[in-house]
């Protein structure tokens, strides 16, 4: 072999060595930017699943937080119904001795007794109603 061709053998292998090493470096550029398509991707989805863990959690205690405070609604209600209950069937009580202690022969202030007892007791019975028809459209 002669100096000249070795002289074009190398120039050939040179050209094609810089050809092979310009498409290296565009992929290298195209995986680089790929790469970094691919962790701006990810970080995104972290991003995303951290926000929804915490919307998850302040869900999570707001629903807790809004049982917590019907449930003490409930007893204050109930408290108070066993207090109007309670004083009904008290005032209901007295009228009751005091219609025991007329005197059977006055019939009209008995009837009037009886008639005053029996509106309070369908009153009671009204009031104690409307805390339960309240309930219902809650």
């Amino acid at each position: 072999m002669s100096l000249l061709q070795l002289t074009r053998g190398l120039k050939r292998r040179t050209v094609t060595l810089n050809a092979t090493n310009r498409l290296l470096q565009h992929e290298l550029v195209q995986s680089r930017s790929m790469e970094k398509t691919l962790q701006a991707c990810c970080g995104r989805h972290e991003k995303l699943w951290k926000e929804s863990r915490l919307v998850q959690s302040d869900q999570r205690r707001l629903t807790h937080r809004m049982m917590a405070v019907q449930e003490d609604q409930r007893r204050h209600l109930s408290r108070d119904l066993q207090n109007d209950r309670a004083q009904s069937l008290l005032g209901t009580h007295v009228r009751l001795v005091a219609l025991k202690l007329t005197d059977r022969k006055d019939t009209k202030r008995l009837k009037d007794g009886i008639d005053s007892t029996q509106r309070v007791v369908t009153a009671s019975a009204r009031s104690m109603r409307r805390p339960s028809r309240a309930l219902g459209r809650s």
